[in-house]
């Protein structure tokens, strides 16, 4: 499943924990690569926890204007205001490195900034500038559930397989789509009222064979 379902599904997991070692308690501004204004962005805020499948907060040091910041050329959620900015990044579960790239650029106070390869803009002054920060990933273990089934349960028909196909494709292109005007909170509506029967991230192995984890929540 890919990472934006992934990072949903956590985002729902820490959605009610509070950030306050960040926040200090008061609003934060969202704004994402998109947006031309921010607009205060209510409690409660996401915690970092930075491990396949879990969300970075990164800090991105203070600057009079928002810094745009992207990961693999697709933008990333940015909360703050001018005294501090944070980039709000949700991880993949199957994530293959123990560390990720980001890449700041716009506006920023250069005293404030690191020093990077190719930044001509001297401290003090306030330029363009384009950086990279590197995000280290913790590794943590999910559940894992076995189970023995009849090898015809296994595999899907040629029909399951084509809708899977199918579905997945819309589905990604959903995820793809970056919303206006943005939410106010990250806490996520439950869908319907029921017993959550899986949970993110469980990992099935079925007579043995291993299956992605699961990158939602049941």
């Amino acid at each position: 499943m890919d990472g934006r379902r992934a990072c949903l599904g956590r985002l729902l997991a820490l959605a009610g924990v509070g950030a306050r070692g960040l926040t200090g308690g008061g609003a934060w501004q969202v704004v994402s690569a998109q947006a031309a204004s921010p607009k205060v962005w209510l409690p409660p805020y996401p915690a970092s926890h930075p491990v396949p499948g879990g969300v970075a907060v990164v800090p991105l040091g203070a600057a009079r204007q928002v810094p745009r910041v992207h990961w693999k050329e697709v933008p990333v959620l940015v909360i703050g205001s001018a005294a501090g900015w944070y980039a709000v990044l949700g991880i993949p579960l199957l994530i293959p490195h123990d560390h990720l790239t980001l890449i700041v650029s716009g506006a920023q106070d250069v005293s404030d900034a690191q020093d990077s390869p190719g930044n001509a803009a001297r401290p003090g002054q306030t330029g363009q500038l384009s950086r990279e920060i590197r995000v280290s990933i913790q590794p943590h273990q999910y559940a894992e559930q076995h189970l023995d089934v009849p090898p015809g349960k296994v595999t899907l028909s040629r029909e399951a397989l084509a809708r899977h196909l199918r579905e997945r494709q819309r589905s990604a292109k959903v995820m793809a789509t970056f919303s206006r005007p943005l939410p106010v909170t990250m806490r996520l509506a439950q869908p319907v009222p029921g017993v959550r029967s899986s949970s993110f991230g469980l990992r099935r192995f079925f007579n043995g064979e291993a299956r992605n984890p699961h990158g939602g929540m049941d």
